[in-house]
């Protein structure tokens, strides 16, 4: 942005530095309104069509951020303080609509970890790569199960399916690719 004065960058009020400074010590600029808390947040916002205050400004992984007084705020944390009070210890803000954006106090509340993930669950919005979606994985879904019903020791199965017997060994005792057995 340039200054409204010369051809400077312009930093705040779209005055360059020195404009802003001559024009602060001169009495010539209004003060900047102050926000309500609630004001701060609605200003910041659009609705969509689930009722969700989607924020609009900076994000991180799909979160609202931002700043104040020096101290860092997630968008939603900062709505439900706003709009709700402050957070019991131990807890804490949980999205009812699961849209990471939302700061409507209405879709927000206070939780454990625990239930968060549980309506996470429960809402079907784990993205947990299992069996051969996996990065780490060397097989295949059909050869984990050729893996767990072959006969013979550990070893041989490991020798003849070219994996290590600690594979083998975790496949047998169903810690790794439980999911195979649900097919």
């Amino acid at each position: 942005m340039k200054c409204i004065h010369c051809d400077k960058e312009a930093h705040a009020r779209q005055l360059c530095h020195m404009h802003y400074a001559r024009e602060l010590r001169a009495g010539q600029l209004t003060p900047k309104a102050v926000e309500t808390p609630q004001q701060y947040i609605m200003n910041r916002v659009v609705v969509d069509n689930n009722d969700c205050w989607v924020w609009t400004k900076s994000k991180y992984l799909g979160y609202g951020r931002l700043m104040l007084k020096g101290k860092k705020w997630s968008a939603h944390s900062y709505s439900y303080h706003a709009f709700v009070g402050s957070l019991p210890e131990g807890l804490q803000i949980n999205h009812r609509c699961h849209n990471r954006a939302c700061v409507n106090p209405n879709h927000l509340y206070a939780g454990t970890q625990a239930e968060n993930v549980r309506d996470m669950n429960e809402a079907g919005r784990r993205n947990q790569a299992r069996g051969s979606r996996s990065g780490n994985s060397k097989l295949t879904e059909h050869i984990a199960k050729l893996v767990f019903e072959a006969e013979g020791t550990r070893k041989q199965i490991a020798d003849s399916y070219d994996v290590s017997v600690s594979l083998v060994c975790a496949i047998k005792n169903k810690k790794i690719w439980r999911h195979i057995h649900a097919q």
